[in-house]
């Protein structure tokens, strides 16, 4: 047998009604960000330019191409940082 409490009884027109159990889900707002939302911003822009940064180096020792593995390592690094930048924008002015 199962058992309900008080506050998952509803009633509706002389019967009552079990409502779910689910809660309601919170909808993020502008103002209500969490943590995780913030430690994901940082990563979202520091690993993509490290990362190419790292493949530029090693194209570098690899190719005998000293300045320029590394310049474009950066580069992308960065334009891949920006992209994240915006996809996470877009992310939270939908919120709004």
């Amino acid at each position: 047998m199962v058992q309900y409490s008080r506050s998952h009884l509803k009633k509706v027109n002389s019967s009552f009604v079990i409502e779910s159990f689910k809660k309601k889900e919170k909808k993020q707002t502008k103002e209500t960000f969490q943590m995780s939302d913030v430690l994901d911003l940082g990563m979202y822009l520091v690993v993509p330019l490290l990362c190419f940064l790292g493949v530029g180096i090693v194209l570098d020792n690899k190719l005998k191409i000293q300045p320029f593995g590394t310049i474009f390592g950066i580069l992308f690094g960065t334009i891949g940082s920006l992209f994240n930048l915006i996809k996470i924008v877009r992310r939270f002015s939908t919120h709004a």
